[in-house]
């Protein structure tokens, strides 16, 4: 090769060594802040840390633990969204009837053994005690065992009135206290109270504006006297307002309730 060529090709050589070493360096790409994941903190050195048992041993990882890193304390996403998560008032829904919700069983006071909750006498043949009444736990409608729908506990306006005299008839017999007067002074006196209870559950079912008054009374809607309403058939149309209302579903179902209420 002649000279001049190979003078050219040096000086070309010479001018891109200078370009390489004059040019700004390149850097890759930053990536963005919100996007980075935070380093853990280094592992603590004393064993009686927040990360370690007292015996020296790691604590088990669990989402819902808060953990540590070096951009401070951060808590779990997956624990954050879930504390996101709309929460509805159905879920939670109680029935208007719940209110008289009840242990199933109970302890018989001479035996203790576990009979139903509403047993009038204790089950076991070698017992037989009469129990106290259920004044404050039962309703009506489970006492005498009339009036409820097919579900066993839901009290309804309609029942018939021959069915709930021969069932009130059946129960006074069982817990008459003339038939207690031999008996301990505490058996007389929870036949006497039975007896009472019997008695008051029977009048109020078997008069229509009693039983209204007292089904609203059982959804927690007293009225008093000053407001008290004569008409037993307004009173379960007001019922029947009230459990359509609770169980609509949506603003659409509820506008056609007012429409057809007003």
């Amino acid at each position: 090769m002649s000279r001049p060529a190979t003078s050219a090709f040096q000086a070309l050589d010479r001018a891109t060594s200078r370009h390489l070493l004059h040019r700004p360096p390149v850097h890759p790409p930053r990536t963005p802040l919100a996007s980075r994941r935070p380093h853990p903190a280094p592992t603590p050195a004393n064993p009686t840390s927040t990360g370690f048992t007292r015996h020296g041993k790691p604590r088990p990882f669990s989402i819902h633990r808060p953990y540590s890193t070096a951009a401070g304390s951060v808590q779990s996403e997956a624990h954050d969204a879930h504390n996101r998560q709309p929460k509805h008032d159905h879920e939670h829904e109680e029935s208007p009837w719940e209110q008289n919700l009840r242990p199933s069983t109970k302890a018989c006071w001479k035996c203790d053994a576990s009979i139903p909750y509403l047993s009038v006498h204790c089950e076991r043949d070698d017992c037989g005690v009469i129990q106290r009444a259920p004044e404050e736990e039962a309703n009506y409608f489970e006492v005498l065992e009339a009036g409820l729908d097919k579900d066993g506990s839901t009290p309804t306006f309609d029942l018939d009135l021959k069915t709930l005299r021969n069932k009130f008839l059946r129960v006074q017999q069982r817990v008459h206290p003339d038939s207690y007067s031999q008996k301990s002074e505490r058996e007389h006196t929870y036949a006497e109270t039975q007896s009472s209870f019997v008695n008051k559950a029977y009048h109020t079912l078997r008069n229509p504006l009693a039983r209204a008054q007292y089904m609203l009374q059982l959804r927690g809607e007293h009225v008093g006297e000053a407001e008290s309403l004569e008409d037993p058939e307004l009173l379960m149309e007001v019922l029947e307002a009230r459990e359509e209302l609770e169980e609509a579903g949506g603003e659409e179902e509820v506008d056609k309730l007012k429409r057809k209420n007003d």
